[in-house]
């Protein structure tokens, strides 16, 4: 999918292998990539977990999903809530 400021997400691709989906992310939102940018992939080489662990997955053996969010109307004392949300959401789903 091509960035469209329109579209909901604006970035969403998925690749076979990469290094860190966070890492993919995180450029495109570095570019400019608008609101929602979301990088899956089957297979992840280097990724990072907390505490400076590593994330790594052979393919088909995890959900390998970054979403970077940079919300204009969501004011710092309250980002906490997107979390919540998302984690409700994907409880859900």
């Amino acid at each position: 999918m091509s960035p469209d400021s329109s579209a909901f997400p604006a970035r969403l691709e998925r690749f076979a292998t990469v290094e860190s989906t966070q890492a993919v992310v995180r450029a495109w939102l570095d570019a400019g990539a608008p609101e929602v940018a979301v990088a899956v992939s089957d297979e992840q080489t280097a990724g990072r977990a907390r505490l400076d662990r590593t994330w790594t997955a052979p393919p088909g053996a995890a959900l390998l999903c970054s979403i970077g969010f940079r919300p204009a109307a969501l004011t710092a004392r309250h980002a906490w809530r997107l979390g919540a949300v998302v984690s409700l959401a994907m409880l859900d789903a």
